[in-house]
C-alpha cells in the first residue's frame, strides 16, 4: 500500500487563451458555464465509417498521432467487458473535465487580469499626458483622473464623457476597467511623486473640492443659523458656492 505522503501530486494544468479585445468577459462566462455543467467539452470525433470494432481499434493503435497511454488503454480494454470499460471511460471523462474546468478558469482569469492591467496602465499614461494640455477635452480628462484619485474631493460628472472623442473615451474605459477589475494600486502611484502631480493637476485646473464644501455647509446647517456663523465661515461658504457654480459653467451673479 502506498503511503499518502509518498504520492506524487498531479502536474498543474496551464491553459493559455488569446481572445480579441473586449471579449474577455465572454470567455470568462464560457468558463463559468463549463464549470457549472451548462456546456461540455468534446474530444475530436473519430470517423470510423463502416469499420467494425476490431478494425477501428487497429486503426487507432496504428495511428502515430495517438498517445502511448491511450494505445495501452485501448489494448487493455479490448479484453474487458465492454460495459465496464465504457463506464470507466465515462467516469474518467467526467474527472478530467472537472480538472480542465478548474485549470481553464484559473488560466483565463489570470490572463484576463494581466491583459486588463497592462492595457489600463498604458491608457493611464496616455490620459495623463492629455490632461497636461489646455483644451476642453484636456480639462475633462484631468477631472476624470482626479475623480479616480479622490472621488469624495473631486466627484466626476459622467455626462462629461459626452464631450470627449472616441479614442479618449476608450482609454477612460480601459483605466476604469483596470481600477475595478485588476486593481493593484491607486492610479496616481503609477507615477513618481504621483500625489504631488495629482494635487498640482487639481490646482492647475481649479478643481473644486466638493468634500470640503459639503463639510463646511453641513457645519453651518447643523448650527441652524447661517447669519450667526462667523464672518470668515460665511465668506468661505459663499466663495465655495460661487466657485462651484462657475466650475459647472453656471452664472453666479445673483449670489
Amino acid at each position: 500500500m502506498t503511503n499518502s505522503k509518498d504520492q506524487i501530486p498531479p502536474p498543474p494544468v496551464t491553459v493559455s487563451v488569446q481572445v480579441e479585445e473586449g471579449q474577455q468577459g465572454a470567455l470568462l462566462q464560457l468558463v463559468a458555464d463549463f464549470q457549472a455543467g451548462r456546456v461540455h467539452p468534446t474530444a475530436p470525433a473519430f470517423n470510423f465509417g463502416d469499420k467494425t470494432y476490431p478494425e477501428a481499434a487497429r486503426a487507432l493503435l496504428s495511428d502515430p498521432s495517438i498517445s502511448i497511454p491511450l494505445k495501452k488503454r485501448i489494448a487493455a480494454d479490448d479484453i474487458r467487458d465492454p460495459l465496464d470499460a465504457l463506464t470507466d471511460a465515462e467516469q474518467l471523462h467526467a474527472l478530467q473535465s472537472k480538472r480542465f474546468a478548474e485549470g481553464a478558469r484559473q488560466g483565463a482569469v489570470g490572463n484576463a487580469e494581466s491583459s486588463i492591467h497592462k492595457e489600463g496602465v498604458e491608457a493611464l499614461e496616455r490620459l495623463y499626458k492629455v490632461a497636461q494640455g489646455n483644451s476642453g477635452q484636456c480639462r475633462r480628462i484631468a477631472l476624470f483622473l482626479l475623480g479616480l484619485y479622490n472621488g469624495n474631493r473631486f466627484p466626476f460628472d459622467l455626462t462629461d464623457f459626452r464631450a470627449i472623442d472616441d479614442e479618449l473615451f476608450e482609454d477612460c474605459m480601459r483605466v476604469l476597467r483596470m481600477d475595478a477589475r485588476a486593481c493593484k494600486q491607486e492610479v496616481h502611484t503609477y507615477f513618481k511623486n504621483g500625489s504631488k502631480l495629482w494635487e498640482r493637476m487639481a490646482k492647475d485646473w481649479g478643481a473644486i473640492e466638493f468634500g470640503t464644501l459639503r463639510h463646511l455647509a453641513k457645519e453651518i446647517i447643523d448650527r441652524n443659523d447661517f447669519h450667526h456663523a462667523t464672518e470668515q465661515r460665511r465668506a468661505e461658504l459663499v466663495t465655495g458656492l460661487k466657485d462651484a457654480l462657475h466650475y459647472r459653467g453656471e452664472s453666479s451673479d445673483e449670489y
